[in-house]
């Protein structure tokens, strides 16, 4: 709708703490005359398709916890998925109990493939609840950039293709545009360097793709850098 806040959380592609603490965005006007002293504003996607914005207000001045924003993440996740089925049933001919068909459907869809706990690089990965840390820093991520990582640490160092990453991270879905990658593994780095060791985790590899960077393997393309070596660079 153009507000400022809404604008700002679905160009980040990310959830956007409001109110008066350190770092907070202003609460909207609308939501302090009406007595609000905190929130959330995020963005609903789909994969990087933004269907639109939601606030969460609260009268209580403290900020949100990590926890709260990570349980919002996940409830708008399960509701874009609701609103892409309920658009698919919509486009054919009515049903007589359309809304189970498409509660049944979404479900299916928000099951995620079987995967196993895996770890590289500092990284943590659960996909039985999509939790990821960083050196025991846990870092909230969407689906699509969860599947994204898991792909990099599952590949252990190695370079992987950006078909790959497509596969990974938008499986079942339209297919994306021809920089969703690109602009996914941005919106990825960004949550990753909240976390101390997650400055600089993910490298570019021009022409092949990208790749997790283990903390030495960092320490040693820092001392390339200043010694004028040429290393791949990173966006």
């Amino acid at each position: 709708d153009g507000d400022r806040q809404a604008g700002f959380a679905v160009r980040q592609g990310t959830a956007t703490v409001l109110g008066s603490a350190d770092g907070a965005t202003a609460l909207p006007s609308w939501a302090r005359e009406r007595g609000f002293a905190s929130g959330i504003v995020a963005p609903i996607t789909a994969g990087l398709d933004t269907l639109g914005a939601i606030y969460v207000a609260r009268e209580d001045a403290a900020p949100p916890s990590l926890a709260d924003l990570e349980r919002l993440e996940t409830f708008l996740g399960l509701t874009a998925r609701f609103f892409m089925a309920t658009r698919r049933h919509s486009a054919g001919k009515p049903e007589t109990d359309r809304l189970a068909q498409v509660l049944e459907e979404a479900g299916r869809a928000a099951e995620p493939p079987h995967r196993e706990p895996t770890a590289f690089a500092g990284v943590e990965l659960d996909p039985l609840t999509e939790r990821a840390s960083v050196a025991g820093v846990v870092v909230s991520l969407s689906r699509t950039e969860f599947a994204l990582l898991y792909s990099l640490a599952g590949a252990s160092g190695e370079v992987v293709p950006p078909d790959t990453l497509i596969r990974a991270g938008w499986a079942g879905a339209p297919q994306p545009g021809p920089n969703a990658v690109d602009v996914a593994v941005h919106r990825l780095r960004r949550k990753l360097a909240k976390a101390p060791a997650g400055q600089g985790l993910i490298r570019t590899v021009r022409g092949k793709g990208y790749a997790l960077t283990p903390p030495q393997e960092k320490a040693v393309a820092a001392a390339d850098r200043q010694a004028g070596a040429p290393v791949a660079e990173g966006r």
